[in-house]
């Protein structure tokens, strides 16, 4: 699976063509040009991932993975810099929705997000670190990227109450590092999910 963000995409892409994906789902910022957007990719010869649907004031797309028995909820998220902070009502209300159906919640994106005290790579304490803080406490979820994804700053976040969810960074892909993260779920003992 392949989660993507600042797609710059707009209507006149009308289909995202990568060798060996298929497309699940595109949210893009707006019909015209612009630099947000998320795009969600599977592996052809994977079929564990089905998109539920993209949120209509943020750029975040929600899907049900499907992990042997499990059914993780999978956000793939865009935040700008420059959004309007509402302390992430929407989120909760999205995250609420499905929470009686699934095994788990994994958030992952470039969330542009300063917490000092919780997330060590960051610029500042502020308010928007606090409530997101607060959100991943109220549902048990922590933040699993340790180091910088973008120059000094950890901007790019995997947040889960999964167990035993790993991450590690990736070379830069355009101004930012990339994230792979593993699940320990599959068909068989000792597979995972490389995303």
């Amino acid at each position: 699976i392949v989660l993507l963000q600042e797609t710059w995409l707009d209507e006149s892409v009308v289909s995202v063509d990568v060798p060996g994906y298929v497309t699940i789902s595109r949210r893009d910022r707006s019909a015209t040009a612009n630099r947000g957007g998320v795009l969600t990719l599977q592996r052809e010869d994977f079929n564990g991932l089905v998109h539920i649907r993209n949120c209509e004031e943020e750029e975040r797309s929600w899907h049900f993975l499907r992990l042997g028995e499990e059914t993780i909820l999978l956000a793939n998220w865009y935040r700008s810099g420059a959004s309007t902070h509402d302390g992430f009502r929407k989120l909760h209300q999205e995250i609420d929705e499905f929470y009686h159906e699934i095994s788990g919640v994994l958030i992952a994106g470039d969330l542009h997000v300063h917490h000092k005290k919780w997330l060590r790579h960051s610029n500042a304490n502020t308010q928007i670190g606090v409530d997101l803080k607060s959100v991943c406490d109220y549902y048990g979820m922590f933040q699993i990227v340790r180091e910088p994804t973008r120059k000094d700053y950890l901007l790019d976040l995997v947040l889960t109450d999964l167990q035993n969810v790993s991450a590690s960074i990736t070379p830069s892909i355009a101004d930012h590092k990339g994230v792979l993260f593993k699940l320990p779920f599959g068909r068989s003992s000792g597979d995972s999910c490389r995303m």
